[in-house]
């Protein structure tokens, strides 16, 4: 299970983006926590750029999404 701090974020165009800074939590199947880093982020944001994006995070057969909105 992965819980991210927000599921959906709004950027100001420049504005710094991690995709590891919204992961709250990552837990396996018993139940026990895992390190963030072990979650696979596919994120192709670019802050340069408005627009709506989305940020996919796997860990072993569980994706949750973040929206990114840079406005």
């Amino acid at each position: 299970l992965i819980t991210l701090t927000d599921y959906i974020v709004y950027l100001d165009r420049g504005s710094d983006f991690d995709p590891y800074d919204y992961i709250e939590s990552v837990t396996d199947r018993a139940g026990q926590p895992v390190s963030g880093w072990s979650v696979q982020v596919d994120s192709a944001v670019d802050t340069a750029v408005p627009g709506v994006y989305d940020v996919s995070y796997l860990y072993q057969t569980y994706t949750v999404y973040l929206t990114v909105v840079v406005k």
